[in-house]
């Protein structure tokens, strides 16, 4: 389940009669990855790497995710994330401004079928650190998560008894009655 849309909380009216396509210009897109890095900071992607990017995929964004993403911020979703019976990652970067910490939590723990679910918060990502400089972090933590599904493996490993952290990034993970966490903000 990649990228999935999560719900928000807003009453805003849903736009009428959207386009297939949006246009969006390269500075702002450029503006759109470099959101939430904190200021004097390198963005993870940099700007020769964007340039790359831009030339290969241009400014012209499909509009059936935006509509998605305007029905998810009013409680509407396309699946029903009660139902998701598989072990679950859910990974955000600690400078999402797109997916929220409240988002990510929200939507942790609105999967109560999933037998084992993890909730990672990688330092130094934005909502697109798929495409950024810590991407193989990104890479080995789903890799890790996915080897231990298929193992079975609910062994965990304890650092001052509270979770562990990850690449600076924080991790809350429930399995079975097991529950680890180092997020202070879950709720």
């Amino acid at each position: 389940f990649y990228g999935p849309i999560v719900a928000s909380e807003t009453m805003e009216p849903l736009p009428e009669n959207a386009a297939p396509f949006i246009e969006v210009s390269g500075d702002a897109q450029w503006a759109a990855f470099s959101a939430g890095v904190p200021d004097g900071t390198e963005p993870p992607m940099s700007r020769a790497e964007f340039e790359r990017w831009l030339e290969k995929y241009g400014g012209r964004v499909p509009a059936g995710a935006a509509f998605d993403i305007e029905c998810a911020r009013r409680g509407v979703l396309p699946y029903d994330p009660g139902t998701i019976d598989t072990p679950m990652l859910v990974v955000r970067g600690s400078w999402d401004v797109v997916t929220t910490e409240a988002d990510s939590i929200r939507f942790f723990h609105s999967l109560p079928a999933s037998p084992r679910k993890r909730l990672t918060w990688l330092h130094g990502g934005t909502h697109r650190m798929h495409l950024e400089s810590g991407r193989d972090e990104l890479f080995r933590t789903v890799e890790a998560f996915l080897q231990r599904s298929r193992a079975g493996d609910d062994a965990h490993d304890h650092v001052g008894g509270k979770g562990y952290e990850v690449g600076g990034g924080h991790e809350y993970e429930e399995s079975g009655d097991h529950v680890r966490a180092s997020l202070g903000a879950l709720r």
